[in-house]
């Protein structure tokens, strides 16, 4: 955000202060213990289970799903792939009418419905993969979540993404199913070596991008200090 505020602007970089924000508390808890919150809701199914938390909304970008489905099939993989939504079923007209269309696609997609604040953390640790082909974010909460699980994490190749998730993550173009599909299938291949991968450097990310409730405070503390020795200056 800082980078495009600049560049929109055309601003001095000394003018734009980054505050690297504090992990909210269940993140933290997710990452500092061993958690074991397997979800019988995707443990049954069959191949790879993609979880695609989100609520609809067109920055999600959910239409994308028919087309991609229909490229999974035609590279046969029904099977080895499944998605998991967690859409409310009637939140927009947008989100019925996709509904109606994924009915037939029972054994490549099932929409678990909205979940629970209790029911995120089994679910998304029981998911092989997280899967997100997002338009646009600010921080994206989700990303963290699933670094805290070491869960892997299929998304957008977007700044938002790379900034959050870094090397952690495998990126396609959210707006070409051909691409979408390429990426899935790599981590069909690869995917215990990608599990492996995120679990060893989660925790080295989640540090990077973050910083304790203390550091938080204090960075705020200091701008603010900052801004009223120069108001003193100019007044």
């Amino acid at each position: 955000m800082a980078d495009r505020l600049l560049k929109f602007y055309r601003m001095d970089d000394k003018r734009v202060r980054v505050i690297r924000p504090a992990l909210p508390t269940h993140i933290q808890t997710y990452k500092t213990s061993q958690y074991k919150g397997y979800s019988p809701r995707l443990a049954s199914s069959s191949g790879i289970r993609l979880l695609f938390l989100a609520t609809y909304y067109a920055h999600k970008n959910h239409a994308i799903l028919p087309a991609l489905i229909s490229e999974l099939r035609k590279r046969k993989l029904t099977g080895k792939v499944h998605f998991f939504l967690t859409l409310d079923g009637n939140r927009r007209r947008g989100e019925v009418t996709l509904l109606r269309k994924l009915e037939s696609e029972q054994d490549l997609v099932t929409n678990l419905g909205r979940l629970q604040p209790e029911e995120v953390g089994p679910v998304l640790y029981t998911a092989d993969a997280l899967f997100l082909p997002t338009l646009v974010e600010t921080f994206g909460l989700i990303y963290l979540e699933a670094l805290a699980f070491g869960t892997p994490i299929l998304t957008s190749d977007r700044d938002f993404a790379r900034y959050v998730c870094g090397d952690l993550a495998l990126y396609f173009d959210p707006l070409d199913p051909v691409s979408i599909a390429n990426t899935i299938e790599f981590f069909l291949e690869e995917s215990s070596n990608w599990k492996k991968l995120v679990k060893g450097k989660a925790p080295q990310q989640l540090d990077r991008i973050s910083q304790s409730d203390e550091e938080n405070a204090e960075a705020f503390l200091r701008i603010l200090r900052q801004a009223e020795a120069l108001q003193r200056i100019y007044t």
